[in-house]
């Protein structure tokens, strides 16, 4: 009995000296996670506010090619067609350019997203799955796997592939804007701001 009585304050220091090292190792790593988590939102919200950026200078682009392409079309119409011609199918060739642009974004950027709501399906399950979700968990392993999918699978796609298309896109629009403004001053004899 004294043995055990010895060997009992030995167990409980060793204990105690373990709940102290899994205590001290805890915060850092839970707040590391939640860092880690917190600059993922940041991360998504910054992409996602580039991508509606992009997405309204594509809408005021094409608005204004709307009314662009009807003055062009209603300048022309009382000129000699001979005159014209050269720069209807300068147009027609830009449109048509443009038009196979504008069809490739939609497809990408509905894949993209897609992705994205299967991985957010990903982290519901995992937040589901998981009732202990301290640090050093399946949990924690679990959610950094999450966190990696999403940062290659949305975020690097996001940059890497749809804003260089719809950067490349509304360069293209711009330049046909200026150029249906270049020839509706050249038609009306005067400039187009």
């Amino acid at each position: 009995m004294t043995a055990t009585l010895r060997r009992f304050p030995a167990a409980i220091g060793l204990l105690f000296l373990g709940c102290l090292v899994f205590l001290s190792a805890s915060p850092a790593s839970a707040a590391s996670l939640v860092d880690d988590y917190h600059q993922l939102v940041a991360q998504r919200q910054k992409l996602e506010a580039e991508r509606k950026k992009y997405e309204a200078e594509q809408a005021r682009l094409a608005a204004q090619q709307k009314s662009l392409l009807t003055l062009f079309f209603q300048c022309i119409s009382r000129q000699k067609k001979d005159l014209w011609e050269e720069k209807v199918s300068q147009a027609d060739a830009i449109t048509k350019k443009i038009e196979e642009m504008r069809l490739k974004l939609p497809p990408l950027r509905k894949e993209i997203d897609k992705n994205r709501k299967e991985l957010e399906k990903e982290r519901q399950a995992i937040e589901a799955r998981h009732t202990h979700k301290g640090p050093g968990t399946p949990y924690e392993l679990d959610f950094r796997h999450y966190i990696k999918g999403l940062q290659d699978r949305y975020f690097h796609r996001l940059a890497s592939e749809l804003f260089p298309g719809y950067e490349a896109y509304i360069r293209e629009m711009a330049a046909y804007n200026q150029f249906l403004k270049d020839s509706v001053g050249l038609c009306m004899g005067q400039k187009i701001d």
